[in-house]
């Protein structure tokens, strides 16, 4: 099956006669749907990943700190405003969602690694740069409440770990990151406004990871990368939206992308990332 998400709902797709189109009569609608006033076509429901059983992982945006309520398979509904952007868990069907963490602006890319670390990329406020790039453990509180303000100013939010209670960043990203995927103990991002695709090996010192920003690929036309995939011949496939402005404009383009491929890096074995690691067991964080 192929999972899609729009903005306020996640449906799936199903291909049993295997074609290469969805059977008309298994589209699942409304796996989780988004009941809500909030209509801005950029902050909703977005970055779909997979745990080590299979569950779903999904982010939300800051929804312009209208009020939502996100309404999982089996109607169980969970309701917020003003809290900013959050990452959510479901069951693989859409059942009993669950927050899983908050504090984000908008979690565009949510990449789950096998073992159990959780990753993400999060656009900025309109007055606080950089975007950021994200180690989220379940519970965790990354700082941002929309009603504080948009402009991510105001002293009682955290951008980088300030507040006690908050997690700082990462890393720093390019701006307005978009997809986020993980190869062999490095992380690639896809910047959509500094029309480049970023590497970020990264390097476990004992209780977190550290990491630096290198550039793999970068250009100065119309090149607006947004989301990615590795096919089964190694090659990175990746989305371009090509132009700056929002409008749809038919212009979009896939790119395949060889030699991509830094050298692996060792990732924290099980005792090392116990710390790290949560498992999702009741609504709410």
């Amino acid at each position: 099956a192929i999972y899609v998400a729009t903005r306020d709902e996640i449906l799936r797709l199903w291909d049993e006669n295997h074609d290469g189109r969805a059977d008309a009569d298994r589209v699942e609608r409304q796996l989780v749907f988004l009941e809500t006033e909030g209509v801005y076509p950029h902050n909703g429901l977005s970055g779909l990943t997979f745990d080590d059983q299979g569950n779903l992982m999904f982010g939300l945006g800051e929804n312009l700190g209208a009020a939502y309520t996100l309404v999982g398979a089996g109607k169980t509904r969970i309701s917020g405003e003003g809290e900013g952007g959050n990452i959510w868990w479901s069951e693989a069907d859409g059942s009993n969602p669950r927050r899983f963490a908050t504090g984000f602006w908008n979690p565009f890319g949510v990449c789950h690694v096998e073992g159990g670390f959780v990753f993400a990329t999060d656009n900025d406020p309109e007055s606080r740069p950089p975007s950021r790039l994200h180690l989220v453990t379940y519970g965790g509180d990354h700082g941002y409440q929309y009603r504080y303000g948009r402009d991510g100013r105001h002293p009682f939010i955290s951008w980088d770990g300030e507040l006690p209670g908050t997690v700082p960043m990462l890393a720093g990203t390019g701006e307005a990151p978009c997809d986020v995927i993980f190869d062999r103990g490095h992380l690639l991002v896809a910047s959509w406004a500094d029309r480049q695709i970023e590497r970020y090996p990264l390097r476990w010192v004992g209780t977190h990871f550290e990491t630096e920003r290198e550039i793999l690929v970068e250009s100065e036309g119309n090149f607006r990368p947004v989301a990615f995939a590795v096919g089964p011949d190694g090659a990175l496939y990746c989305s371009d939206w090509v132009r700056s402005d929002y409008q749809l404009h038919g212009e979009g383009a896939v790119w395949r992308i060889e030699g991509w491929r830094g050298s692996p890096r060792p990732m924290p074995g099980p005792e090392e990332r116990a710390a790290l690691m949560r498992a999702p067991v009741e609504n709410g964080v």
